[in-house]
């Protein structure tokens, strides 16, 4: 369900019962397996055997190019295992992993059978984490998440201010339309919980 609140658009996850529970701990998880192949990635992207294996491919500027990808890869790595802005974390791994991808694993050109079939290999498990990145470049990090928790802090603000100004209309007698369209939204907030 999308939510449109003062213009932000933001995730709400309900929460229902304890499958719903379950639900949340598993993409939890999952976030944190598939984040960690970056975070690991990233670091040794600082190592001069990094640096060099890179520059012996022929990566253009590999001691400048390899840090800055491993920058993306642990920044991005980070925000989708706690799942803060993990939409951003994750277009952060695609812009890692596309030109790795095409730079490091050219399977296509190699003439020893074993070496392109290892290389083909790696070239498909980057493929594979390329679309798991694009999922969560699109649904986000999940209900167990600092993004989930900061929407669920942006709801109970919206409420807040909601009862306030109900509040402070019906003291001066004045019933205003907003403040029904604000009553209505935060009924359907919570009928949706």
């Amino acid at each position: 369900m999308r939510l449109t609140v003062t213009g932000v658009s933001e995730t709400v996850y309900p929460q229902h019962g304890a499958q719903s529970r379950l639900n949340g701990i598993i993409e939890a998880v999952g976030r944190a397996c598939f984040s960690l192949i970056f975070i690991a990635a990233g670091l040794k992207h600082f190592s001069a055997a990094t640096i060099a294996t890179a520059a012996s491919q022929g990566v253009p500027f590999a001691s400048i190019a390899v840090p800055l990808s491993g920058l993306l890869a642990l920044a991005g790595g980070l925000s989708i295992l706690f799942g803060y802005r993990a939409k951003v974390g994750a277009w952060l791994i695609v812009l890692f992993l596309v030109p790795v991808t095409l730079a490091m694993h050219r399977f296509w050109g190699i003439a020893d059978p074993v070496q392109s079939q290892l290389q083909m290999i790696m070239f498909m498990k980057n493929v594979s984490m390329l679309g798991g990145a694009l999922i969560i470049s699109q649904f986000g990090a999940g209900p167990v998440s600092i993004d989930a928790l900061r929407s669920r802090c942006a709801d109970r603000r919206v409420e807040r201010t909601c009862r306030t100004a109900h509040n402070e209309s019906e003291e001066i007698g004045v019933s205003g339309r907003k403040c029904e369209k604000d009553g209505e939204f935060l009924k359907r907030v919570r009928i949706r919980r």
